[in-house]
């Protein structure tokens, strides 16, 4: 698999280790955890970008295809809040353990954009702040750079 499947072993611990396996094995998740993952560029930044507003329309429809787009939505909006930040997704747990200690806005916007029969301006804010903090400095107001 790839080095980011042994990230789950992240503060692992060595019940028996023979021949030094297992503490060579958690030094080189804690080296991958620090290198971080590969930096995303300015073109998959943009596509991101383009496919959140595009996936954030049909969502509002309402119908069962747009309710499925939101849930979607939301799954893979929180994977892009680390990926463009260049930095690992854990998964949901660590991820918002994460906000709610370095971003507690977004993590506000999220939680209530996450509530059942929550009203699309829940979403719409939660876009607007993830997207106005990408690290280029990015506004959703304006469009990604070259377009």
């Amino acid at each position: 698999g790839k080095e980011q499947d042994f990230l789950r072993l992240l503060g692992g611990e060595i019940l028996v280790d023979l021949n030094g396996f297992g503490r060579a094995l958690l030094d080189r998740v804690e080296a991958i955890h620090v290198a971080g993952p590969e930096k995303m560029g300015d073109q998959e930044r943009a596509a991101q970008i383009a496919w959140v507003r595009k996936t954030l329309a049909r969502a509002k429809r309402g119908d069962l295809i747009g309710n499925f787009r939101r849930v979607w939505l939301l799954h893979e909006l929180l994977v892009f809040v680390f990926e463009s930040r260049d930095r690992w997704y854990r998964g949901p747990k660590e991820a918002f353990g994460e906000l709610e200690s370095s971003d507690p806005e977004t993590f506000r916007l999220y939680r209530d954009a996450l509530r059942p029969g929550a009203p699309d301006s829940a979403l719409e804010a939660l876009i607007e702040r993830v997207l106005t903090l990408l690290p280029n400095g990015e506004s959703r107001r304006g469009k990604p750079h070259g377009e």
